[in-house]
């Protein structure tokens, strides 16, 4: 069969014999007790499968029935046996093509088994032992029931993953199946008889139940009309497979009326036209079964014989002949003569219509006789099914012989005999042939135990002309993709739950090897649905696989079933991650977790970004969270790490291999036939294979290379008993794996907009500590999260978990939103992130959560990070400038822990953003704010450098004017200025100082309308350094009026004002806003308050003495007004009695003096008419001073005193 088998299929004649006695004979065979017999016997039948299957439909279902099935399952069979009959069923299984024609062939066929759904059913339950024996029964017949599963799933999910529509790297998105291809002809075809044959089958169980209720069921199946008629019930009950033929029977021989129209056009759809009674009544009994009760055999009985009766040529002169009379009484068909056809002689004479009888012409031996009415073939078959018991009822001890038979039908003919040779057919065709009343050959496992015998045998030949040819595949699996074909045989296979199989021999089986297997199997599942657009499955598999490598990692330890879980997540990940939603996207999160607590995570996802401060030196970081179970020492250099991780990967595939391909005796028979005879084969099928490996993507094969061009690890699991050297190979394939790769900006870039929006709700939801209870879950996530069956281990586990998980996932939600992502990608995913970190960021305004101290020095740092990266958006420049006002609100205690860090991000941000005019209000309301703590130094210093950025700059000292900020930087500099005797103090006052003049010298280039703004500046920086003079420290203070002086009174310096250029409108704004109110400020302590005032007062009649002359020339008028305010202002403050009155009186001596002794004055009208200004000022001073003009007067004029002295004595 194996050498010649094609040969041997062009012979008409010897695939006769196949059919008829080889296949019996092996039938018979399958029976033996004999270890090699059966293997001989079992490799016979996997030839004719694939040399004869055209022309053996039933007997190769009867095979897999009564042969494979039967032997593997029987628990009285001996474990070689059941050993060699799994063998021979993973070799079946090992056959693509063959797989598909089980399905097309049986499972689509109304007559025949649901061969493919029954096979997998099977091997899925064998694939486990009971539960009584638990992993300890697991043994080579469970493996090998798995493996047959699995040949299965992967051949088609090799099919599905070199179709195009999973070629490419990285994730992609599988077209649906309705979008990929058009179903063709024959697939629409066998879709059409698989869903007749479901119908049917439903019909018939329903049927079957309850026969009295079922026909509003089977209407809406569309298998009886509405309204009903007994022709649609006759119809259904003749041809609908796998009804009880015993309920049947009982159901027409009711004697309700519509029982009994149903019963006459059943009986009538039989064609008896030249059909010998026995053989009519053979083939209506074979129909259904015959009831118990008399009364209804009588009516079966009955109806039988009008419908045989009527199929029968009629009498040509009984039609004909007679008076009318006569004519009319043999009107009724039933009482018309009729020719009934003798049981030997049917077929050549059968045509014949008149004549014959024994005096056939010639002598010949009739070949018909004549009966009157149909009564007579009532009686005779009664009679017959009476003899049929007699003769073959064990329980009949006295045979009825043919003369007792004879005597018992006499005169049953109108009152005569039936011709004696007609009956002597009958009696021995009952005799040699039983009628036998349950119907056909089996046609299922059920009864599989039947005797082979002749009739049994015939049975099945007799069914096999009933039923459609065998319908082989024609196209190559490896070209052609998968179709609805095989979408209905992955729903076989989900059907049969193959999961739970698949868990219990990855969780509980020891054996590394059948593991794998399992988990591949899990894979190769994941595979066929999303190339069927199955997301749900896809979704229910994914996420068990992603739990079992949780799962096996807990434990802290790097196990061959852990690895072997990792290379299934990472694939998942590289193969499914466009189709992943939120709970799949958490999986995926718990799993990098996972790994992140293993320490295998490579440095740029396990390390976070962090802020340096102004010295270039990286920050002190509050959160050093190290991995839960760090790496142990290796034991080896890299070289002999990577060598040693080749090697024992190549055993582990190795053991893998043989383990899967098992060590039975037809196995090793079958690989010595098939490397003898079936060379060209093997040669064509390596070609389907090689196109097959090629189409699959890399990630598959989890191969990957080391950066210096050392071959790394194709695959995990990597075995060795040095953990150091597993945990480096490991972490070299995950820095290279899909999780990694994914989180790329490529690998994200690949993603869907709503994969992605999805991925960033898990990360949502899993960067919140589980502490902070305002924040509560999501009704929609804790389902997920339930579902998933996440729940994290109590211990010390639980709480590095608890207090990383957040971090970590916060951190890889901030990296994903500053990708380099496409706008509309950004778009869908940032009121997600920007509405999580507000809520954060709220939380610890609101005073809660200051014990996450590392969750929240993150949370700072990432807010700061998204705006860096995104503040260029415009689109999203709203939301984050509102995140910036919130961490200006943080309480004052978590601002002064983390303000260098605010202060440092803040640096990063004016250095590389172009910050809108909202966002500079922010910038500087933190940089107020971190001015606020000033013992925190490098946060000063660093929001000192922010200054020194805009003001060093000149184009964006330009831009700062150009968007009206000036006041916001004063007010700024302002709050460093006032800080205690700091660096950062003494910057901000020199810058005060320093930018007008620059600015009114042209000192900086910058555009002329920028240089001109100047004079408007003026006052308000003057201003400033006012309040400094005021209220800063003793220190701050001093050099405020330092600088004030230097603003006010220098001359012809690089830090000058222009004072041509001002006009005395400008000094007279410069008087009443900013030198007035500093000498009338009400000081805070009295020790410095003498100090202060006199300072203001000295440097106040210093200005006017200094400018005097010019203003005089501009504005005598405007000059006589500001001067007496400023001697009312010095006279009120110097008439209180508190420390400061002496330099107050002392320096208004000192301007009376010059403007009393300058001629000038007394020349000069005063506000009121007919009165000088110097009269004017005595008047102001005199009231409250009156001994000071006499003492001006005595220092004018010394003599004065002299004269008065000589007077006076």
């Amino acid at each position: 069969l194996e050498s010649g088998g094609d040969e041997i299929a062009r012979s008409d004649e010897l695939i006769g014999v196949i059919q008829d006695d080889i296949c019996k004979s092996l039938l018979y065979n399958s029976r033996t007790d004999s270890l090699k017999v059966l293997s001989l016997t079992l490799r016979a039948i996997f030839n004719l499968f694939l040399h004869f299957k055209r022309h053996l439909k039933v007997q190769l279902e009867i095979f897999f029935t009564s042969v494979h099935l039967k032997i593997a399952g029987c628990d009285t069979a001996t474990y070689e046996q059941r050993e060699l009959a799994l063998e021979s069923l993973l070799e079946f299984c090992r056959e693509p093509g063959l797989m598909l024609e089980l399905y097309e062939n049986y499972d689509c066929d109304v007559r025949c088994t649901n061969l493919f759904e029954t096979l997998v059913k099977f091997l899925v339950t064998h694939a486990v032992p009971d539960k009584q024996a638990g992993a300890r029964g697991f043994n080579s017949l469970h493996k090998l029931a798995l493996s047959g599963v699995l040949s299965i799933l992967h051949s088609i999910s090799l099919r599905c993953e070199s179709h195009k529509h999973f070629r490419g790297d990285g994730p992609t998105t599988p077209e649906p199946l309705e979008r990929a291809a058009t179903p063709s002809s024959v697939e629409t075809e066998l879709q059409r008889k698989k869903e007749q044959k479901r119908r049917l089958t439903i019909a018939a169980r329903t049927f079957n139940s309850e026969p009295s209720k079922s026909t509003a069921a089977l209407q809406s199946l569309g298998l009886l009309s509405s309204p009903l008629t007994p022709e649609s019930m006759a119809e259904f009950l003749r041809h609908t497979p796998g009804l009880d033929l015993r309920i049947v029977g009982e159901y027409i021989s009711k004697r309700h009326d519509f029982n009994g129209h149903v019963r006459k056009v059943f009986m009538d759809s039989f064609n008896y036209e030249g059909h010998g009674l026995v053989e009519a009544l053979r083939i209506t009994l074979a129909s259904f079964r015959l009831p118990g009760e008399a009364q209804c055999i009588e009516r079966l009985m009955e109806s039988f014989a009008e419908a045989y009766f009527r199929a029968q040529p009629a009498v040509a002169d009984s039609v004909n002949g007679g008076s009318g009379a006569e004519a009319k009484k043999t009107e009724d068909p039933l009482k018309v003569t009729r020719w009934m056809p003798r049981e030997r002689y049917r077929g050549d004479d059968s045509d014949k219509t008149d004549g014959g009888g024994p005096e056939d012409a010639a002598g010949e031996e009739p070949t018909r006789v004549k009966m009157a009415n149909s009564d007579t073939i009532f009686v005779l078959a009664f009679s017959i099914i009476m003899l049929n018991t007699d003769l073959h009822n064990p329980g009949v001890k006295k045979k009825m012989s043919i003369e007792e038979y004879t005597r018992n039908n006499r005169g049953i003919n109108s009152g005569e005999d039936i011709p004696a040779f007609f009956l002597t057919d009958v009696y021995e065709t009952i005799r040699d042939d039983e009628i036998r009343l349950h119907g056909d050959a089996p046609a299922s496992g059920s009864q599989a135990d039947q005797v082979i015998d002749d009739f049994f045998w015939e049975g099945i030949l007799l069914r096999s002309e009933s039923i459609d040819a065998f319908s082989a595949t024609e196209r190559l699996l490896s070209e052609a993709p998968p179709g609805t074909t095989e979408r209905d045989m992955l729903q076989v296979i989900l059907d049969c739950k193959p999961s739970p199989a698949l868990t219990f021999c990855y969780e509980s089986v020891p054996d590394a090897t059948v593991a794998r297997q399992a988990m591949t199997g899990f894979q190769d599942l994941a595979r066929i649905s999303a190339y069927f657009g199955q997301l749900e499955s896809v979704s229910n598999l994914v996420r068990s696989i992603f739990q079992y490598c949780r799962n096996a990692a807990e434990g802290g330890a790097i196990t061959v079933r852990c690895q072997i879980a990792l290379g299934a997540s990472e694939q998942c990940v590289s193969q499914f991650a466009a189709l992943f939603r939120e709970a799949e996207w958490h999986a995926v999160l718990e799993v990098m977790l996972q790994l992140w607590a293993l320490d295998l995570l490579p440095p740029h996802l396990a390390e976070f970004d962090d802020f340096s401060g102004t010295d270039g030196k990286p920050l002190e970081s509050l959160c050093n969270i190290s991995p839960l179970f760090p790496a142990a020492p290796r034991q080896m250099d890299d070289a002999q790490v990577l060598a040693a991780g080749s090697s024992t990967v190549g055993t582990m595939q190795e053991d893998a291999e043989q383990e899967a391909s098992g060590d039975g005796f037809l196995e090793s028979l079958a690989r010595w036939f098939e490397d003898e005879t079936r060379d060209d084969e093997d040669e064509a099928e390596s070609k389907n294979d090689d196109l097959l490996v090629r189409a699959r993507p890399a990630s598959a094969n989890g191969g990957h290379q080391v950066a210096n061009g050392t071959d790394e690890i194709e695959a995990l699991p990597v075995v060795s008993s040095d953990p150091g050297t597993v945990h480096f190979q490991v972490k070299h394939y995950v820095a290279r794996c899909g999780f990694v790769e994914l989180l790329a900006s490529t690998g994200l870039a690949k993603l869907p907009a709503e994969s992605l929006q999805c991925l960033a709700k898990a990360l949502v939801q899993l960067s919140r500590p589980s502490k902070w209870s305002t924040q509560g879950q999501s009704p929609t996530f804790a389902g997920v999260t339930e579902a998933s069956g996440f729940v994290h281990s109590e211990g010390s586990s639980a709480a590095w978990h608890e207090t990383a998980d957040p971090v970590f996932c916060l951190e890889l939600l901030t990296n994903l939103t500053c990708m380099p992502l496409a706008p509309s990608h950004v778009s869908q995913i940032w009121p997600l992130v920007s509405t999580h970190f507000e809520k954060l960021l709220q939380y610890v305004i609101s005073g809660n959560g200051g014990s996450e101290t590392q969750f929240i020095e993150r949370l700072i740092v990432n807010t700061l990070r998204l705006c860096i990266r995104l503040i260029d958006n415009s689109e999203l420049v709203a939301t984050l400038l509102m995140l910036t006002q919130h961490l200006s609100r943080l309480p004052d205690g978590l601002f002064a822990t983390y303000s260098e860090r605010i202060a440092c991000g803040l640096l990063v941000l004016v250095q590389e953003a172009n910050l809108p005019h909202s966002g500079l209000r922010a910038i500087f309301a933190l940089l107020k704010r971190i001015s606020e703590f000033p013992g925190r130094v490098g946060a000063c210093s660093a929001g000192i450098e922010c200054l020194n950025h805009w003001l060093s700059d000149d184009q964006e000292l330009s831009r700062l004017l150009s968007l009206q900020q000036f006041p916001e930087l004063l007010s700024t500099l302002k709050a460093f200025a006032q800080q205690n005797s700091t660096s950062a103090s003494a910057t901000a006052l020199e810058h005060l100082s320093s930018l007008v003049p620059q600015l009114a010298r042209g000192a900086r280039c910058l555009p002329p309308e920028a240089q001109s703004q100047w004079r408007s500046l003026w006052v308000p920086t003057l201003h400033a350094l006012s309040d400094i003079a005021k209220d800063g420290s003793q220190r701050c203070s001093a050099q405020a009026f330092v600088y004030l002086q230097r603003l006010l009174l220098e001359c012809g310096t690089d830090l000058s004002l222009p004072w041509e250029q001002l006009e005395f409108a400008a000094w007279k704004e410069c008087l009443e806003q900013v030198l007035f109110p500093l000498l009338q400020a009400a000081p805070q302590q009295e020790e410095t308050a003498a100090v202060r005032q006199a300072n203001a007062a000295q440097l106040l009649c210093r200005v006017l003495l200094t400018h005097m002359s010019a203003w005089l020339k501009s504005s005598p008028d405007g000059f006589a007004g500001l001067l007496l305010r400023l001697l009312h202002i010095l006279v009120s403050e110097a008439a209180g009695t508190g420390p400061c009155r002496e330099p107050l009186v002392e320096s208004l001596k000192n301007l009376l003096l010059v403007i009393s002794a300058d001629p000038v004055f007394g020349e000069l009208s005063s506000p009121k008419q007919g009165e000088n200004l110097l009269e004017a000022a005595w008047g102001v001073v005199s009231p409250s001073l009156p001994a000071l003009r006499g003492e001006v007067s005595l220092i004018l004029d010394p003599m004065q005193e002299a004269a008065a002295q000589p007077s006076q004595a």
